[in-house]
């Protein structure tokens, strides 16, 4: 009997401890996720280093001397980072990913992505003014004159395989 409770409780405690670290685990993520984003990290960084001068060397960073002045400024500059990163990230970054969903989306079609086939393209030999484009399935046949293709014919492939 308590062999069967010690095993309960273990169990239910070994629960706990993973849940636990379940729950640290996604807050400690979410925050790194925000810092990169935002680009925080940069001067969270430069003020633990300022804080590691403050305990190692007692230099105190807002004191007004000529030190502190070249330790703010360069605080300054890790914002100006900081708002670069985060313009980056905010305005940029998202601009290129909405042009490469609509790009994708128009390769789509019922939810199967494809790609479009890239044809090879040539010229009749008996007949210069024909332009060939050869699918993996079939043919269209064009004529060019003063510079512009007229679409003529498809013809289709007994096979279904390109030519060598």
């Amino acid at each position: 009997m308590k062999g069967c409770l010690f095993s309960a409780i273990g169990v239910i405690s070994g629960f706990a401890v993973k849940a636990a670290a379940f729950f640290v685990n996604g807050i400690l993520k979410t925050l790194a996720s925000l810092l990169v984003f935002t680009g925080l990290y940069v001067p969270v960084f430069y003020l633990l280093y300022g804080g590691l001068l403050w305990w190692i060397a007692g230099f105190n960073p807002f004191d007004l001397s000529t030190d502190s002045m070249l330790y703010i400024l360069g605080l300054c500059v890790c914002i100006l980072c900081t708002l670069l990163i985060f313009v980056r990230n905010l305005i940029i970054t998202p601009s290129h990913k909405i042009k490469e969903f609509f790009t994708a989306r128009a390769y789509s079609w019922r939810g199967k992505s494809y790609k479009p086939e890239q044809p090879e393209v040539y010229r009749s030999r008996s007949n210069p003014d024909l332009i060939i484009y050869e699918y993996s399935t079939h043919y269209d046949v064009y004529r060019e004159r003063y510079g512009a293709l007229t679409f003529l014919r498809r013809e289709s492939k007994k096979g279904g395989r390109r030519r060598r």
